[in-house]
C-alpha cells in the first residue's frame, strides 16, 4: 500500500476506517482454507464436492442456498481448480469436511473474527481490519512470515520539504 486515508477528516473522528474497522472479508479467505485442507494432508489435485446445498436455518426459518456462476458436473472438482475460480460450492463442502469449529479457530488465529461457527466462513462472514488482511496476503510470497506494518507518519518532496507530518496535521495545509 502506498497510501492509506482512514477518515475524511481526522478532526472530526479520530476512527481510522483503515486500521481500526471490521471489514466483511468476502472471498478473500478461501486461500486461507485452502491453506487449512492442505496442512491437513489435501492434495491439491484431490477433488471437493460442488453439489449444491440447501441449509434450513430454524431461528430465522429461511432455507440458506449459496450458489455461485459455476455449474456442478456431480464429480467435484479439484481443489486447485476451485481456488483459481473462487468458486463457492467447494469451499463450503470443504469447509464442513474439516469441521466447523477447526476453520472457525484457524481464522481466530490468523486474527479474523469470525462470531459463529456456520458455513458461511467460508463464503467470508468473518470481518479483518484492512491493514490486517493487506499483512496476511503480504505473507504469502514470503512462505507464511508476517512482516511488521509501517505507517507513514508524514511525506515530504524529492528536496526534503515536509509536505504533511502526522505530528502537525493543520501545520501543513
Amino acid at each position: 500500500i502506498v497510501a492509506l486515508q482512514g477518515s475524511v477528516n481526522f478532526t472530526k473522528s479520530q476512527f481510522n476506517r483503515v486500521t481500526q474497522s471490521c471489514r466483511a472479508i468476502g472471498s478473500t479467505v478461501k486461500p486461507w482454507i485452502y491453506a487449512l485442507a492442505l496442512e491437513n494432508g489435501w492434495s491439491y489435485t484431490q477433488r471437493v464436492s460442488d453439489a449444491p446445498i440447501a441449509i434450513f436455518d430454524p431461528k430465522q426459518q429461511l432455507i440458506w442456498k449459496p450458489h455461485g456462476s459455476y455449474q456442478s458436473n456431480g464429480v467435484g472438482i479439484r481443489l486447485n481448480q476451485a481456488i483459481i475460480h473462487s468458486l463457492n460450492l467447494p469451499f463450503i463442502h470443504l469447509t464442513k469436511t474439516l469441521g466447523l469449529s477447526i476453520v472457525q479457530k484457524w481464522l481466530q488465529t490468523l486474527q479474523m473474527k469470525t462470531e459463529q461457527q456456520h458455513l458461511s466462513m467460508a463464503l467470508g462472514a468473518s470481518c479483518m481490519a484492512p491493514t490486517k488482511l493487506n499483512q496476511l496476503y503480504a505473507s504469502i510470497p514470503q512462505l507464511g512470515t508476517l512482516s511488521a506494518m509501517h505507517i507513514m507518519t508524514h511525506y515530504s518532496t524529492l528536496q526534503n520539504q515536509v509536505v504533511w507530518d502526522h505530528a502537525h496535521p493543520t501545520q501543513y495545509g
